[in-house]
């Protein structure tokens, strides 16, 4: 069923929902919070990426996330590349509270394989 009549926009709100969900999934059904935790993992990769492969990656978002993708963002102030520990450290603080939240409600099932503490 289209929600909007035209398929560009009900695919890029399936999508993003899509995304959303994920997000909520891991950290908690907060909408706003899934929201600011997408879009400021994609401005922390976006302002390490070389700037070609960051127009690249860019334009491969779904419409609605890509409008907010260049949301502040100053090529001429490229930040350094950095590691896997780099990339959440430059995360906001309230990204990084939410991470480590969410991996405390995991916790180790017998089989080994990772269980939600509240499912």
């Amino acid at each position: 069923m289209s929600v909007i009549g035209l398929e560009v926009f009900d695919k890029t709100l399936q999508t993003t929902n899509e995304w959303l969900g994920e997000i909520n999934a891991a950290i908690g059904p907060d909408r706003r919070l899934a929201c600011k935790t997408l879009s400021s993992v994609l401005h922390c990769l976006r302002d390490r990426l070389p700037i070609e492969l960051s127009a690249h990656r860019g334009a491969q978002l779904p419409r609605l996330v890509r409008g907010a993708y260049p949301d502040h963002y100053q090529p001429d102030k490229q930040l350094a590349r950095f590691s896997d520990d780099g990339f959440v450290e430059a995360l906001p603080a309230d990204i990084r509270r939410v991470r480590k939240t969410a991996e405390e409600r995991v916790v180790p099932s017998p089989a080994g394989k990772g269980a939600r503490a509240d499912a």
